[in-house]
């Protein structure tokens, strides 16, 4: 029994291997690109903060001793502005990507076609998933059959034509 399940198991392996299995990628939208470009304001904010960091810099190796410690504060306090409206425009427009592509999907009708052979790797599956149930003791099965999993189970074999209503 244990031989049976390690050679399938052995198989399936192999399988999985040579080829990616992604069972529901038909049903995934397509990502769009991500545009990880700025507007034309938000560039001119950064590029504020930029030349500002600049200046802080040139005026840090002229400074006499006493005023360097407030230069270099007021230089950490620009660089973490700076690197803190990038996260954010960044952020933003990731977002802005993720709600287009959902409203995109909503919008998109669910006709999409599953791939023929994800199908048959899918009732190959189910296949082995019943050999296996079929040689389960007799009270394992019957707490299965007695679950809601059963039914969905059921609803699977129906649907890729593995059992009849």
């Amino acid at each position: 029994m244990g031989s049976d399940f390690n050679r399938e198991m052995e198989t399936y392996m192999k399988d999985r291997k040579t080829r990616r299995l992604d069972l529901f990628k038909w049903a995934r939208p397509k990502p769009k690109p991500q545009s990880d470009d700025l507007t034309p304001e938000e560039k001119a904010k950064l590029g504020a903060v930029e030349e500002e960091i600049e200046t802080i810099e040139e005026a840090e190796q002229v400074a006499p001793p006493e005023i360097k410690e407030e230069l270099e504060e007021a230089h950490e306090s620009a660089l973490q502005r700076f690197f803190g409206m990038f996260r954010f425009y960044k952020r933003r427009h990731e977002l802005e990507d993720e709600a287009d592509m959902i409203i995109a999907a909503e919008e998109t009708p669910q006709t999409a076609k599953p791939n023929p052979q994800d199908i048959e790797e899918i009732r190959e599956v189910l296949r082995i998933t019943h050999r296996w149930l079929g040689k389960l003791n007799k009270r394992f099965v019957d707490d299965f059959q007695a679950s809601p999993d059963y039914e969905k189970y059921k609803a699977a074999l129906v649907k890729y034509g593995l059992a009849k209503k």
